[in-house]
């Protein structure tokens, strides 16, 4: 009976201890399955003959952590991979240096697309010299494709006539998409042809409804409810000030990342002095793999558990095998 009590209880221990190292394994499984978020930097570049204005800078600190270098002017954010790209500086963002009466803006952001964050960006300001002495004025309307009421703030600015200039959709109005990320208007003296829309679609949500009679007929039917508005507020007349999606904060912690100041646009063959790097610390290390979430938060449980059951059932032995000793020995 001892032989047996002692064989038992080998076994016992052998659990125990199988359970308790269980843990530790589990728990280093988990914590290699954690990742750091991928982030990138969004950089815009006013170039040599502008600035941008305090709110177009303002409008980016929405999306997460800004940027600005003294000696360019280039600003830059930083935002988790697949969050929603800021809004692209139109030309009212630019503010002309006193020295540049020359030339004038044509495109705030050359080859800015919009769209969400999958890769660092750089997008520079371009210029030409101004095409006429005279001015004309020109509008850019952002409309709802159905019903033509404003889905932001119309934008009014002024240009040489003959001038050639890129517009940017504001892309980041909830609930609606832009049909076009860019449109190019040719200055004209008429300032009633200087007029440029960007229409928006309204997202829409199809809603399946199951409706019984009361001969016990079963009906299904899709009803479709538009969700944009008839008038969603926008920003400011620049175009980061437009309204919907926020982009990704930042934490605390992490490496920093060089932001470099090389890429400043030529006009008229000068060449552009160069400046100060700007740094944005890597703050965005959110975890993956939150408790309870994957495979290995579920794999611990099941260890513990059998871990138990085996004790539970050993226990058990021992009870039958001296409750038999016991009536044997009477």
């Amino acid at each position: 009976m001892r032989r047996t009590n002692k064989l038992l209880a080998g076994l016992l221990g052998l659990c125990l201890a199988v359970s308790v190292c269980a843990m530790p394994a589990l728990a280093a499984e988990d914590d290699a399955s954690s990742t750091e978020a991928t982030t990138y930097v969004v950089t815009f570049r006013p170039g040599e003959h502008g600035t941008f204005t305090d709110s177009f800078i303002a409008g980016l600190e929405k999306y997460g952590e800004v940027k600005t270098s003294e000696a360019t002017g280039a600003v830059a954010v930083r935002l988790n991979e697949g969050a929603a790209l800021p809004n692209a500086p139109q030309l009212t963002d630019i503010v002309m240096n006193e020295d540049a009466t020359r030339y004038f803006v044509t495109d705030a952001a050359q080859g800015y697309t919009g769209g969400t964050a999958s890769g660092d960006v750089n997008a520079v300001a371009q210029y030409t010299l101004r095409a006429s002495s005279e001015d004309a004025v020109f509008t850019v309307h952002y409309l709802d494709r159905e019903t033509g009421a404003e889905v932001a703030p119309s934008l009014q600015g002024s240009a040489p006539v003959g001038q050639s200039l890129t517009f940017y959709a504001l892309n980041n109005i909830e609930n609606y998409t832009a049909e076009a990320a860019s449109q190019q208007l040719t200055v004209s003296a008429n300032a009633d042809q200087n007029v440029v829309n960007f229409y928006y679609t309204a997202a829409v949500n199809n809603v399946t409804e199951t409706v019984t009679t009361p001969g016990g007929t079963v009906i299904q039917y899709e009803d479709q409810t538009v969700v944009g508005g008839a008038a969603v507020a926008g920003g400011g007349a620049g175009g980061a000030g437009g309204a919907g999606g926020a982009g990704a904060g930042t934490g605390e912690g992490g490496d920093t990342v060089t932001i470099p100041e090389d890429n400043t646009p030529q006009a008229g063959g000068d060449n552009t002095p160069g400046g100060e790097d700007v740094e944005i610390p890597d703050e965005s290390t959110p975890q993956a793999n939150l408790p309870g979430e994957g495979t290995s938060g579920s794999v611990m449980p099941l260890a513990i558990g059998g871990a138990v059951v085996a004790i539970v059932v050993i226990a058990a032995i021992v009870f039958a095998i001296n409750r038999k000793k016991s009536a044997e020995g009477e």
